[in-house]
């Protein structure tokens, strides 16, 4: 029996693994676009920094900001996604730990009942021992 828990931890332990190397994946993803909307965001303000400044520059910012916040709004909506599948994902990592924990835990109680089983036996058999040992020594 304890062998099969053996292969199940093992197992759970590579799910565990994979799961949460797709999770660093997602989150360096969703980290990418919260670096370009953040970008873009400064982008935007210093665009309407210069427009202010110089007016001449003003002309084009119209069409600029439109692009950009459909940008930033496309963007968002990713990060959102991203977000989502994140917790999905952790949700799932969660349940695969707590089954791969409750495989290790019955594998520990396994071990303590077969020492048990095992201190048991020994007990018994210098019981033995003794009991012939002190019978003998009565007859002598």
């Amino acid at each position: 029996m304890v062998k099969p828990l053996k292969t199940l931890i093992r197992l759970s332990k590579n799910e565990v693994d994979a799961k949460r190397k797709e999770l660093v994946a997602l989150e360096k993803i969703k980290q990418g676009f919260v670096e370009s909307h953040d970008a873009l965001r400064e982008r935007l303000a210093e665009e309407a920094r210069i427009c202010a400044e110089l007016p001449e520059a003003s002309g084009s910012y119209g069409s600029f900001a439109k692009v950009t916040l459909e940008k930033l709004e496309k963007i968002s909506a990713e990060i959102a996604r991203l977000e989502a599948k994140i917790e999905k994902m952790r949700q799932e990592m969660h349940i695969l730990f707590a089954e791969q924990k409750k495989y290790e835990i019955a594998l520990d109680n396994k071990q303590t009942a077969i020492k048990q089983e095992s201190d048991k036996k020994d007990t018994q058999n210098l019981d033995e021992i003794a009991t012939i040992g002190y019978v003998r020594g009565k007859k002598a």
